[in-house]
């Protein structure tokens, strides 16, 4: 959030233009950031009609108590949205949410605890597991990627890589069914979660994940109902089984569903964007397999899993993720 503010009241004050597409963030999001910060006192309104903004005293104040990101600024704009979205070494990308209006951002350390937690229980109870975080994505990391692939990065993914980690591979499972979690609504049985073949997420694979895409729809049909899905999304993850997890880049921009070999699973929607369907997932220390499995994990009003949402309790609890 200081790094965006920083720019903004930089624009403003030399009575530059400027738009959400320069950060690239959605029209929405920046819409509300500009009017949480006129509501902070960072920007005065002086006109309406042609809308007009000024720096206020305490918009001077933030410029002048943060004028070390001047040093920082990036050369090109093809850089200025990783920049605008690295916080430093604790703090995050901060959202908005389209619904609230509010400012979010996701608890990295969180994150990192309920996996540690996972790992724990399933040693408890004899299962296997494995755990490994990697460094954060580098900004020239993330360029190289992005040329490979002719794509840029929504910045929910962005966020992530940038702030938490470049690839994560995580996943558990017990060795007798038995062990398993008996989910009370819906009677479904979880043996496991998380990813084995390739992990969560993988910046440095996306490249080999796209062509695996590529090579998907030269096998569809031209009349195949998937075939748009396919065409027009950026796939993180695979499931080992021929399904993988990607990110919407056409119909519903950014938001992450389930691409499947089955025509009646294809397109299942998991999570209103990367960061939100991370978040909701991790919390339930990634449980499940199938999308029978993430449809047990659903709210009442959302076809995304909910952390929240009774089974999703219940399932925490087995983990010991929570008492």
């Amino acid at each position: 959030m200081k790094r965006l503010l920083y720019i903004v009241l930089k624009m403003i004050a030399s009575d530059r233009s400027f738009s959400h597409s320069d950060y690239r963030i959605p029209q929405n999001e920046f819409e509300n950031f500009i009017k949480t910060v006129i509501h902070k006192g960072y920007i005065d309104v002086i006109s309406l009609s042609p809308k007009k903004l000024v720096v206020s005293s305490l918009g001077h104040e933030f410029l002048q108590q943060h004028k070390q990101y001047e040093s920082e600024l990036p050369l090109g704009p093809d850089e200025l949205p990783y920049w605008v979205s690295f916080e430093g070494e604790h703090d995050q990308q901060p959202r908005i949410t389209e619904d609230q209006g509010i400012w979010e951002s996701p608890n990295y350390f969180d994150w990192k605890n309920v996996f540690e937690k996972v790992l724990s229980y399933s040693k408890e109870i004899s299962g296997e597991s494995e755990l490994h975080i990697a460094d954060k994505a580098t900004i020239s990391e993330l360029m190289k990627i992005e040329s490979m692939l002719n794509t840029k990065l929504p910045g929910e993914f962005v966020d992530v890589l940038l702030n938490f980690s470049k690839k994560v591979t995580f996943f558990w499972s017990v060795t007798n069914p038995s062990y398993g979690c008996h989910l009370s609504d819906g009677g479904r049985l979880i043996e496991g979660g998380g990813l084995r073949d390739g992990g969560l997420w993988d910046l440095d694979a996306l490249p080999t994940l796209n062509q695996e895409r590529l090579d998907h729809i030269d096998m569809l049909e031209e009349h195949d109902e998937s075939l748009h899905y396919w065409e027009n999304s950026l796939i993180f993850a695979k499931d080992g089984s021929g399904d993988y997890f990607a990110i919407d880049l056409h119909y519903l921009p950014g938001e992450v569903i389930f691409l499947s070999h089955e025509d009646h699973f294809s397109r299942y929607s998991l999570g209103k964007n990367f960061g939100a369907f991370l978040d909701n997932w991790i919390r339930i220390g990634c449980s499940g397999y199938t999308v029978r499995d993430f449809q047990a994990f659903t709210g009442c009003d959302s076809p995304y899993i909910d952390h929240k949402s009774k089974n999703s309790i219940t399932m925490r609890r087995w983990l010991s993720i929570e008492k």
